[in-house]
């Protein structure tokens, strides 16, 4: 992920789509980048509307468009520069269209619509992070900034490096401290077991022939490493710390980590294969989408697309 020119946040006058605007505009202060503020009149609701008013779409953006401008710029704050957009349409869709029109390398979201339960990830967010071509951040309603403790969730892959990067550009750029945060699972049964032959599969999976635990854990921190020497030129300067942790939940884990340590935002990188057309999050990654106590930042594999 790089520095985005332009970050695209949705608003639907809820508290927690105003909360993802003023993180939007701080970060696009701070970076800096363009922003612009996203509001999309459910076409099935004017629709709705129009069956008993005669009015027209014309109509409605003229006198949508002024309490757009005057919600958005009071509560973005009078010294952020923030361009307003108003379109009728399904959300989503034009959510992904205005990604595109614009540019934007970052879309900021409330983790939750206006009729979501608060303790849960709102469908319109939840197919953003699954199907939007770009990095989609969902704000907590309770996110405070500027940030100042980023945590990474990495599993060793290529995603996850790219989600380490942006985590390490978020560091830098708010001063905050990172936390890189692996969590693997128990050995599988057998592994200690000395009576297994060496090339014992499960479901014909080749299992590595420990001879302990503590070889299976010494591995994982060697692979722990390897992952780390490609970035440790960008680390440079930032205040960090790895850490290991081992549990039959990862997502658990990871939500628990996530709580005791304070983080204001976690970074994990999501699953996917160009020319599909969902993304696929993985198990670990959709729990801590939706159990996350602090804002998430999604990145994308490369080369994701996703065609309406």
């Amino acid at each position: 992920m790089n520095l985005p020119q332009t970050i695209l946040t949705g608003t639907d006058y809820s508290d927690i789509s105003f909360q993802a605007l003023r993180v939007a505009g701080h970060l696009a202060q701070s970076w800096p980048a363009r922003l612009v503020a996203l509001h999309v009149i459910d076409r099935s609701e004017l629709e709705d509307l129009r069956a008993q008013v005669d009015i027209s779409e014309e109509t409605v953006l003229e006198r949508a468009q002024p309490q757009l401008d005057k919600s958005v710029r009071q509560m973005a704050g009078p010294e952020v520069n923030v361009e307003t957009e108003l379109i009728i349409g399904h959300p989503f869709a034009e959510i992904l269209q205005a990604a595109e029109r614009t540019g934007a390398g970052l879309l900021v979201l409330g983790a939750h619509g206006s009729g979501s339960e608060r303790d849960r990830t709102g469908t319109l967010a939840t197919r953003c992070v699954r199907k939007a071509p770009l990095p989609v951040l969902l704000v907590r309603e309770n996110q405070d900034f500027p940030f100042r403790r980023i945590t990474a969730c990495v599993d060793f892959s290529e995603t996850s490096r790219e989600a380490l990067l942006a985590a390490v550009l978020f560091a830098r750029k708010e001063n905050a401290a990172l936390d890189i945060l692996h969590v693997r699972r128990p050995p599988v049964p057998g592994f200690g077991d000395s009576a297994v032959p060496s090339g014992f599969s499960v479901f014909d999976i080749p299992l590595p022939p420990y001879q302990d635990a503590s070889e299976y854990v010494a591995h994982q921190e060697q692979l722990f490493s390897e992952f780390l020497k490609p970035v440790e030129h960008a680390l440079e300067g930032v205040a960090w710390n790895r850490h290991s942790l081992e549990d039959l939940n990862p997502a658990q884990a990871m939500a628990a980590f996530l709580r005791d340590s304070g983080s204001s935002v976690v970074v994990l990188g999501t699953r996917g294969r160009t020319g599909l057309r969902n993304l696929l999050l993985g198990s670990t990654a959709e729990k801590i989408i939706h159990r996350a106590p602090c804002s998430v930042l999604a990145i994308k594999p490369a080369g994701f697309e996703f065609q309406i």
